[in-house]
């Protein structure tokens, strides 16, 4: 018993590396929170403010790509009326379903493919 508690306090090198492992996980930890949790914040603060700014008259794209313009609003559901002129018709759907509103004064195409008005030089010029 003597000699393991004189073995004990001998100085031995050791492997301390340990901690460094340690260290390593939690970096990688913390790098992955970063990576996923707050881009999704973003996103659904941004999808909250969407949906605060809807209203009668609001121009929609929904998550299928159907463009409309919103007749009426619910909790739950939005009605929207959409086709050409002569053959408009309304569809109910839920809120979810909603991609995106259209900014006014833009095109609904320029929104679904991120387009922005850029002036061509060539145009310009002529």
């Amino acid at each position: 018993m003597l000699l393991n508690l004189i073995s004990f306090f001998e100085e031995t090198p050791q492997d301390n590396s340990g901690w460094i492992t340690w260290v390593v996980l939690g970096v990688m930890l913390v790098g992955l929170i970063l990576l996923t949790v707050i881009p999704q914040r973003k996103q659904k603060k941004k999808s909250e403010e969407m949906m605060a700014k809807l209203g009668v008259g609001s121009e929609i794209i929904t998550i299928g790509g159907i463009v409309g313009t919103i007749v009426q609003l619910d909790d739950m559901y939005v009605t929207i009326r959409t086709g050409c002129v002569g053959e408009e018709c309304t569809i109910k759907l839920l809120r979810q379903g909603i991609h995106s509103l259209v900014p006014d004064g833009q095109e609904a195409a320029d929104v679904v493919g991120g387009k922005e008005e850029k002036k061509d030089e060539t145009d310009e010029i002529k």
